[in-house]
Formats: structure tokens, C-alpha cells, sequence
């Protein structure tokens, strides 16, 4: 603030201690293998209770649902056999509402 005065000035700046932003860990989900022909397996880096998970087209249609299950460190597996070749999202959401999604590619 230039108050036109030519007086030192002193700038308080407070230290609060708390969680560092890097501590935190950030659940993120992966599917794989990515591009699949059969089966795919879908993974958390922490165990996470999930409410469900749809698979979408690229036109936005739901072309699979699982229903909510615990996803531990083996992850969960499902099938992509019986969907056509093309690209996919899937999209889960865990138990606090928070939604991941990937891309995933089908090939035969």
C-alpha cells in the first residue's frame, strides 16, 4: 500500500503449520490393460469403497454398469468382450462422491 509516505514499513507474515499440500495422498484410478481385448481391471492407488461404475461410448450412452463394490489392491476386474471395438469411459464414483474417469480403448 503506498500511503505517499517515505517511512520504512514492516510486513508481517504469519506461519500456520498444517498438512503440506505434497503430504496428502491422492487416490487416482487406473484401467488397464489399456487398449483391452477381453477383460479389463479396474484399480485404485488406496482400497476405495465405490458407489458404482459405468462404462459410456463416446456419444455419452451407458454401455455397462457394476454395481457398488470395495476395491482393494487386486482391483476389480470386468469384461469388454461383447462391447464393439472403439473408445470408452469409464467413470466411478467412491463413496465420499468424488468421480473418476478413463479412457479406454476396445480392439479385437
Amino acid at each position: 500500500v503506498d500511503d505517499g509516505s517515505t517511512e520504512p514499513k514492516a510486513t508481517l507474515i504469519q506461519y500456520v503449520p498444517g498438512e503440506s499440500l505434497m503430504a496428502k495422498s491422492l487416490n487416482n484410478m487406473k484401467v488397464s490393460p489399456n487398449p483391452t481385448t477381453t477383460q479389463s481391471i479396474l484399480k485404485f492407488n488406496e482400497p476405495t469403497m465405490v458407489v458404482g461404475i459405468t462404462v459410456f461410448d463416446v456419444t455419452g450412452r451407458s454401455v455397462m454398469t457394476i454395481k457398488g463394490t470395495y476395491i482393494d489392491e487386486r482391483g476389480i476386474m470386468f469384461n469388454m468382450e461383447q462391447l464393439p471395438i472403439g473408445i470408452y469411459y469409464v467413470r466411478a464414483i467412491d463413496s465420499s462422491g468424488k468421480e473418476y474417469q478413463e479412457r479406454i480403448v476396445v480392439q479385437k
